[in-house]
């Protein structure tokens, strides 16, 4: 059971008060004396409720976008545990694996990733699911199962209006893939147009290392520094610095 939040509280009084100021005893009441007080309380409330999740949604988000994915986790976990279930619960659960993804802890990640439901939710966030996916299986280095991913889900990693606006995150997870497969030309050009595409730290630092990375295997030591000074120096809470250390 979900613990009420304070204003909560305020939205049961102000309904008691309305009936106790009714003109007749409350246990006098018709049903249309009690449907017009809430009904109109439902149409005041409904919006504010909007946006106090709205607000809340851009708040936790903004931790990631400060670049300290332990602070996103820990709201995004309190958030999880103030919803019943059904959809908002796999939302919030999703969201929680872009924390663990950046901390390091894949195994965990894809644990909750198995929990979800991803046909459940919009379609957009059906496309961020298998890119956290992606992420992930490519973090603990199981890169069959991550390409095989990508090929049963092509729908999902092609562009299309569904994924546009996490497509930058695809193209870099796409990218990380073609670098351990191997084709270092093909990851290169990926990376390097999502990392045009944003200005967000954590997501920047993942790809200025597989950026590293490729310059180190092709031979360009002096761009590889570049890269990691960038990863190190925009992902110094993430499993990135821990790479690089």
């Amino acid at each position: 059971m979900p613990k009420p939040r304070l204003r909560h509280w305020v939205y049961f009084f102000g309904a008691v008060a309305v009936l106790l100021n009714a003109k007749q005893p409350v246990c006098a009441l018709r049903p249309c004396d009690w449907l017009v007080p809430f009904l109109l309380l439902f149409i005041i409330l409904l919006p504010l409720e909007l946006y106090f999740l709205i607000s809340r949604s851009y708040r936790i988000k903004s931790h990631l976008d400060q670049g300290d994915p332990q602070k996103f986790l820990d709201e995004t976990r309190k958030e999880l545990a103030a919803v019943p279930g059904g959809t908002w619960k796999d939302f919030y659960k999703l969201n929680s694996t872009a924390g663990l993804y950046y901390l390091g802890r894949f195994e965990e990640a894809l644990k909750i990733l198995d929990e979800v439901r991803p046909r459940k939710l919009h379609k957009q966030y059906t496309a961020l699911y298998f890119n956290n996916k992606l992420a992930n299986l490519l973090g603990v280095g199981r890169v069959q199962e991550a390409a095989q991913l990508v090929e049963e889900q092509a729908d999902i990693f092609r562009p299309n209006r569904h994924n546009q606006r996490f497509y930058f995150a695809l193209q870099a997870n796409l990218g990380a893939l073609k670098y351990h497969q191997g084709e270092l030309e093909v990851a290169r050009h990926m990376l390097e147009e999502s990392l045009a595409a944003h200005r967000l730290p954590l997501a920047s630092a993942v790809s200025h290392y597989y950026l590293g990375c490729i310059a180190h295997d092709q031979g360009r030591e002096d761009d590889a520094a570049v890269h990691f000074a960038h990863a190190r120096e925009l992902g110094e809470r993430t499993f990135v610095a821990e790479r690089l250390a």
